[in-house]
């Protein structure tokens, strides 16, 4: 863990629950980091005539590769800064940061921003009025015909257009490279190359970019919206239904990592019990 005792930064706020952090590191403390890893780095250096680590410092810093020695400080302090800066102005990020190192050079203060976001706000607005409008044509009795429930699909796409909510950019993008790398993985286990995928389905990159862009914008205005109508309707999941779905699984291995995995299985348990409260107006 690294102390910092006059580490400097600037917040400023950016649209749709964004922020961008300047991250000022005086470089006594960077240079403390820096005497350390190269410390421990003259340990493992062999030089010719000599056991490992038992050289003298002058001939084994000779031989020491500074710019790793950089690259190993940037890799420590970077985290560790933005971790304490992030607890300093109160924010809590969703997402990995966007590091970008503005200056790095030595015996002088290091800079670097770090952009990431937070939960977006989410208004409900009139969402259940606008629910109960299709659940209710749903109910109309035509002669010789049986009532249909509104498929699902309807009313998600209800939900997404009548609750306002502002998904930040780098976490669409961030989402949207997630389920293309997974995609490419799929695609590289059916030994396919991603150019005999495009032609099958008759679509060039940016299209396709561009098709999971928009599902990742709606598949997280879905979550943020559910998970605030849970809020709003005290919805919440106890152990023994998350139990009840584990025992479903016969096969004991997944029941084990079910369990290992209880937070994430509580979430679809409870967007699911929210959906059938919506389901429900």
């Amino acid at each position: 863990m690294i102390e910092f005792e006059s580490m400097d930064s600037t917040l400023k706020r950016l649209p749709k629950s964004t922020f961008e952090l300047t991250i000022i590191l005086p470089w006594p403390e960077v240079k403390k980091c820096y005497d350390k890893i190269a410390s421990e780095a003259l340990e493992k250096i062999e030089v010719e005539g000599f056991r490992k680590g038992k050289a003298p410092k002058k001939l084994a810093e000779e031989k020491i590769d500074k710019e790793k020695i950089f690259q190993e400080v940037i890799r420590q302090i970077v985290p560790e800064a933005y971790l304490e800066v992030l607890k300093k102005h109160n924010l809590n990020s969703i997402i990995n940061p966007k590091i970008e190192l503005v200056s790095f050079k030595e015996g002088e203060d290091w800079v670097f921003k770090a952009t990431a976001c937070e939960k977006p706000e989410v208004n409900l607005g009139n969402y259940q009025e606008e629910i109960k409008k299709i659940n209710a044509k749903s109910k109309i009795v035509i002669p010789g015909k049986e009532p249909q429930p509104p498929k699902l699909e309807e009313l998600i796409q209800v939900l997404l257009e009548n609750v306002t909510v502002e998904i930040s950019d780098l976490l669409a993008e961030s989402e949207a490279n997630r389920i293309l790398a997974k995609l490419l993985d799929e695609i590289k286990a059916l030994g396919l190359t991603l150019e005999q995928y495009l032609s099958s389905v008759g679509k060039t990159p940016e299209q396709l970019r561009n098709e999971y862009t928009q599902k990742s914008l709606n598949d997280l205005k879905l979550e943020f919206i559910l998970g605030k109508i849970a809020d709003a309707e005290n919805i919440s999941v106890n152990p023994e239904e998350i139990e009840k779905v584990i025992q479903k699984t016969e096969d004991k291995k997944s029941q084990e990592s079910l369990r290992q995995n209880s937070y994430l299985l509580a979430s679809v348990i409870r967007q699911q019990k929210t959906l059938d409260f919506v389901k429900s107006l």
